[in-house]
């Protein structure tokens, strides 16, 4: 058997050549991705396309009947607990990507013929540092809106709509450099602020790049989880429009298994087409790496021969 050519990190590449490199990698990896996505995440969906299932449902049998206590109680309970599947999806799929992309760049046939013995060191390392990225990135967002809070509420209503202006325009600024944190702090193995630091200087190194892949990825990812989410929203719209015409059958349980049905296919989507935007940015990280640094590391050798 031909071993695949492994596409390498640190390389300058064009913008084509980064586009096709994430392609190029979830191609010639597809098969492991898709098992350990769904070993790992497909038991996840089953519970998440439930708890979403409840919270919609309470949304829209509430609004029906047009009670006023729907944020109350046991919606608050099923809308928590949605939000903790989603947050520990996240948190274990960082820890699932980046484990088997540094392994696919470690072994020497890549990905081919791995096993739950190789993977599962890194990822519970992974797992308990995407734990950590996300309580320190929260601390770090809760400490700016209340310094955020407390200024406004000294300035005039002018200057707090000022402030507001240029706190959302500072966000757009920074969400670009912030797409490089996640391959820096899970490849590099650094600590959280000397990652975020190295991320502000690669993002704004190559600002317009790395918005152009994002931008990219971005409408390429939504195309595709609007294809995966179509079933559930099909779903959801009808149960609607029969609700409000009294129509029993719309809570049936063939509808009733047909959104949870629904609500797994979008859940999983989502995570598959997750790979795509994180295997792009990883790219373009090892892109910015490779012309920054390696232009910092000509310059020293440049000025080390001026020193002869």
């Amino acid at each position: 058997m031909n071993q695949k050519r492994k596409i390498p990190l640190y390389v300058r590449r064009t913008f084509s050549e980064k586009f096709s490199a994430a392609f190029d990698y979830l191609g010639q990896n597809w098969k492991p991705l898709l098992k350990w996505n769904l070993y790992l995440f497909l038991p996840l969906c089953l519970f998440q396309a439930l708890t979403l299932n409840k919270v919609l449902g309470a949304m829209l049998m509430n609004m029906m009947v047009l009670r006023t206590d729907f944020m109350a109680g046991s919606f608050f309970r099923d809308y928590a607990l949605a939000l903790c599947c989603y947050v520990v999806g996240i948190i274990l799929f960082m820890a699932l990507f980046y484990s088997l992309f540094a392994l696919y760049n470690e072994r020497e046939n890549g990905l081919e013929g791995i096993r739950w013995k190789d993977i599962a060191p890194s990822y519970r390392r992974n797992a308990l540092r995407s734990f950590r990225l996300f309580v320190l990135l929260f601390l770090v967002w809760f400490v700016i809106c209340i310094a955020l809070g407390l200024v406004a509420y000294v300035l005039s209503e002018t200057g707090a709509i000022a402030l507001v202006i240029v706190f959302f325009l500072g966000c757009l600024a920074l969400v670009i450099p912030m797409t490089m944190l996640m391959p820096i702090y899970f490849l590099e193995k650094i600590r959280f602020f000397p990652a975020l630091g190295k991320a502000f200087r690669l993002g704004f190194g190559t600002w317009w790049s790395t918005f152009a892949i994002i931008f990219v990825l971005g409408l390429l990812s939504n195309v595709l989880q609007s294809v995966t989410s179509f079933p559930f929203s099909v779903v959801w719209i009808i149960r609607t429009v029969f609700m409000q015409d009294g129509a029993a059958f719309s809570v049936s349980p063939y509808f009733t298994l047909f959104a949870y049905l629904g609500g797994i296919v979008m859940n999983f989507g989502t995570y598959l087409v997750m790979n795509l935007m994180l295997a792009g940015t990883t790219y373009q990280y090892g892109h910015a790496t490779e012309v920054l640094d390696t232009v910092t590391i000509d310059g020293d050798i440049a000025n080390f021969e001026q020193m002869k």
